[in-house]
């Protein structure tokens, strides 16, 4: 691996975890805010199962929206690991590529 591809994964990497734990305190916030709209809401209600049932379904669709944007961030992080790879690898390809009648830019 070039010096220069394993400067890419580093940056790659460091923004992975970068956008991962903005993620996470973008939940936690979310959550804080929405928990005490849903303890306003529910004040006077006396059944504790009502209370629950009322705040889990918000609760479960803030759990998988972040639960997307983190599914997102892995594959693009993926995606860009693959492209790096595949640039570490572009001579290997060109070699495959090259038509064996013109002579090769090297050899002229």
């Amino acid at each position: 691996m070039t010096n220069q591809v394993k400067k890419f994964h580093v940056y790659k990497d460091i923004t992975q975890i970068a956008i991962d734990r903005t993620i996470e305190t973008a939940e936690s916030i979310h959550n804080t805010i929405q928990e005490f709209v849903l303890d306003v809401a529910t004040t006077g209600i006396d059944n504790q199962e009502t209370i629950e049932s009322i705040k889990a379904v918000p609760r479960e669709n803030v759990s998988k929206a972040y639960s997307f944007a983190r599914d997102i961030n892995r594959q693009v992080g993926h995606a860009i690991s693959e492209a790096l790879s595949a640039y570490e690898h572009k001579n290997n390809v060109k070699f495959l590529l090259e038509d064996e009648s013109e002579p090769s830019p090297n050899t002229r």
